[in-house]
């Protein structure tokens, strides 16, 4: 399947472990999260005016780790919808995480 919807070039994705949702970056700063099951985008998330590099999920697929442009990490509780903190201390843009 193919899921549309980024603006812009979209610089990873990445799925859960559970193989339901998939998180994709792009390079506007939006992580989109896609319900595979029903080829369908649910939640966007927008990190800020610096792109979104690359995501992880948490082993439990409740929080969402973003590398960003912006020289940080932010993490996101997916189930609840909030920000949980922003990971500061890089002198350049964050390009990947695991």
């Amino acid at each position: 399947q193919t899921f549309y919807g980024h603006a812009n070039a979209c610089n990873q994705a990445v799925f859960n472990m559970r193989g339901d949702t998939i998180a994709s970056c792009d390079a506007d700063g939006v992580v989109k999260l896609w319900d595979v099951r029903v080829v369908s985008e649910y939640l966007q998330i927008d990190t800020g005016n610096h792109p979104a590099n690359a995501a992880c999920f948490d082993r439990g697929g409740k929080v969402l780790a973003i590398a960003s442009g912006d020289a940080s990490i932010k993490t996101f509780n997916v189930e609840d919808r909030v920000f949980v903190a922003g990971l500061e201390g890089h002198e350049d843009s964050v390009q990947d995480i695991a």
